[in-house]
C-alpha cells in the first residue's frame, strides 16, 4: 500500500474515503512496528522521506498518515510527532498510532474501580474535553480492583500503567483506529511450527532473576508514620534464594491500614508478582516462508498477527513450546513482514507512557493536543514558493516551477551549459545564505544535470547542462529546497 497523508483534524474513526493531502507515493521506506510487554504497548511508523517529495511541506506534526500495520489488516492512522531535518535531502518521520492520542484525554478517578467493564468506562470518562475515542472489555467480571490513582492521569496511562487496568484483569489489546478494546483473546492457534532447521533463523533463551525473591517486606507510610508487619517478612512458596523485596503500599491505603489489612494487601501481590525462581523466556527469529517463491501457498497458515500462538521445537536445547507472536515489523510498501518475534519482549524496551520532556497540553476542537518541543508556527505560500518557519528557528522553503535560462546555450565540446537564477521572495524569511537541493522537474529539454546554490538569501542561482546540441528553450523546469538550520 502506499502511505496517505491526512490533515490532523481527521476523525480517528475514519472512514478515510476523502479529505486526504495526498498519496506518499515517494516514500522511500516505510515500515510499522507493533509490540506488546508488561505495562506497555508500541504501535507505531517510521518512514523516510526524500525532501524534494510530493507533500513533503506537509509531512509536519500532527498531520496523519494512513498506512496498512500488518498482514489482511484495516489500514490504520498513524499521528506524525516527529521530522528529523534533512541528512542528504532525506528525512525521518515517526509517527504513533492515534490510540497514543489518549495520552492528551484526563481522567480524573476518584473512587477505587471494581471490574473490567466499570474499569474500562473509568478509562473512557474523559475529563473537561470530548473525544471521538471509544473504549471496550469483554473480560469476564471478577472482584478484582484497580486503585484510584492520587492524581489525574491521562487516559491511556490508566490502562497500561502499573496497576491500571490491564496490569489488574489482565488481556490483550486491540487497537483498531478509534477503538481500544482490552480482549479475553485477540490471537489464535495459528498452527505454525517452528522448527530447528526448518525455519528458525535464531533463537534466545533468557533466564532472568529480576524479579525472584523468597518474600516480601511490606510497609505503609504517612507522614512520620511507618506501619510494617509484626513478623515484618512475608515468604513466598518454594523459595529459591534468600533474597527479600522491600515494597512500598504506601498509594494502596488512603489513610493508616491495620496490619491486618497491610497483610491481606501483600500477600495479593506476593502470589500475582513475586517468582521465587529464574523466569524463563524464549525469543525466536524466524522466516515466514509463505513470503517465499516456494512456499507461497503457505500464506493462509503464516497470516500472522501479535498475539497469534506458534510452536516452537528446538531439538538440540530440549525446547518444545507453545508462545505468542509478541513483536511484528511490517513493510508497508513491499506488504510483507520483515521481522516477526514470538517470546517476550523485554519491559524496559516499550514504556506505557511517553515522556516528553517539554510538554503542555492546548485545547484544539473540544480536545487535547500534546505540543512537541519543536513545531511549526509559520507556513505559507508566495508565488511558486512555500515556506514553513518552525519555533526552533529552522526555515525552509520549496519551489516548483520554471526559472529562465536566457536565449544562449554556450557550448564546451559537446556539452552545452546556461545559466539560470530566480528570486526567494522576502515572505519565504530566509536571514542567511540557505542550504539548497535542487532536482529537475518535468522537463521536456532533455537537460541531464542540474547544479546550483543559493548565491544570497533572496535568490538562488546556477547552471543547466545538456549533450549534443544546443537548445531554444528559455526556460527549465525544476524543483528546489531551501533551509536553514
Amino acid at each position: 500500500m502506499i502511505p496517505v497523508l491526512f490533515p490532523y483534524d481527521t476523525s480517528p474513526a475514519g472512514p478515510f474515503d476523502f479529505g486526504s493531502l495526498g498519496r506518499l507515493g515517494d516514500a522511500l521506506t516505510c515500515k510499522v512496528t507493533e509490540a506488546y510487554g508488561d505495562h506497555s504497548y508500541q504501535y507505531s511508523l517510521e518512514m523516510t522521506y526524500p525532501a524534494t517529495g510530493r507533500h513533503f511541506e506537509e509531512l509536519t506534526a500532527y498531520n496523519i498518515i494512513l498506512a496498512v500495520p500488518s498482514m489482511d489488516a484495516q489500514p490504520q492512522p498513524f499521528r506524525i510527532r516527529k521530522v528529523t531535518r534533512p541528512i542528504g535531502g532525506v528525512v525521518t518521520v515517526y509517527a504513533d498510532h492515534i490510540s497514543y492520542d489518549l495520552d492528551g484525554f484526563p481522567v480524573y478517578v476518584r473512587n477505587d474501580v471494581t471490574g473490567p467493564a466499570a474499569a474500562m468506562a473509568a478509562a473512557a470518562n474523559f475529563r473537561g474535553v470530548t473525544s471521538p475515542f471509544y473504549l471496550y472489555t469483554n473480560l469476564p467480571e471478577v472482584a478484582k480492583t484497580v486503585t484510584a490513582p492520587k492524581s489525574p492521569v491521562s487516559s491511556r496511562e490508566f490502562l497500561l500503567m502499573d496497576g491500571g487496568v490491564q496490569d489488574v484483569f489482565g488481556g490483550e489489546w486491540l487497537f483498531d483506529r478509534n477503538q481500544a478494546g482490552l480482549l479475553s483473546s485477540r490471537g489464535k492457534d495459528s498452527g505454525l511450527v517452528l522448527r530447528r532447521g526448518k525455519n528458525i533463523s535464531g533463537l534466545e533463551q533468557d533466564e532472568t532473576t529480576e524479579e525472584s525473591f523468597s518474600g516480601i517486606f511490606p510497609f505503609w507510610q504517612g507522614g512520620d508514620v511507618t506501619v510494617v508487619l509484626p513478623e515484618y517478612v512475608l515468604s513466598a512458596p518454594g523459595k529459591y534464594i534468600d533474597a527479600v523485596a522491600i515494597v512500598d503500599f504506601s498509594r494502596e491505603f488512603k489513610k493508616k491500614p491495620t496490619a491486618a489489612q497491610l497483610r491481606a494487601k501483600a500477600q495479593a501481590y506476593l502470589e500475582s508478582k513475586i517468582k521465587p525462581q529464574p523466569t524463563l523466556s524464549t525469543s525466536v527469529d524466524f522466516v515466514l516462508l509463505s513470503q517465499t517463491l516456494e512456499y507461497k501457498e503457505l500464506a493462509a497458515v503464516e497470516s500472522l498477527h501479535l498475539y497469534d500462538t506458534v510452536h516452537v521445537v528446538y531439538d538440540t536445547l530440549n525446547i518444545d513450546i507453545k508462545t505468542k507472536v509478541c513483536k511484528t515489523v511490517y513493510d508497508v510498501l513491499l506488504d510483507r513482514y520483515e521481522t516477526v518475534e514470538v517470546g517476550a519482549v523485554k519491559q524496559s524496551v516499550y514504556r506505557a507512557v511517553k515522556k516528553i520532556a517539554e510538554k503542555t497540553t492546548q485545547a484544539s476542537g473540544g480536545s487535547v493536543r500534546q505540543v512537541a518541543s519543536d513545531e511549526v508556527v509559520d507556513t505559507g505560500t508566495s508565488g511558486s514558493w512555500s515556506y514553513r518557519h518552525w519555533a526552533s528557528g529552522k526555515k525552509e522553503a520549496w519551489f516548483r516551477g520554471s526559472v529562465s535560462t536566457g536565449s544562449t546555450w554556450s557550448s564546451s565540446g559537446n556539452v552545452y551549459r546556461a545559466s539560470w537564477s530566480t528570486t526567494i521572495p522576502s515572505d519565504v524569511g530566509f536571514e542567511s545564505t540557505p542550504k539548497t537541493m535542487i532536482t529537475l522537474g518535468a522537463s521536456a529539454q532533455n537537460v541531464f544535470t542540474v547544479n546550483g546554490g543559493a548565491s544570497s538569501k533572496t535568490a538562488v542561482s546556477g547552471y543547466a547542462f545538456r549533450g549534443g546540441s544546443a537548445s531554444s528553450a528559455s526556460s527549465l523546469t525544476i524543483s528546489i529546497y531551501a533551509w536553514t538550520d
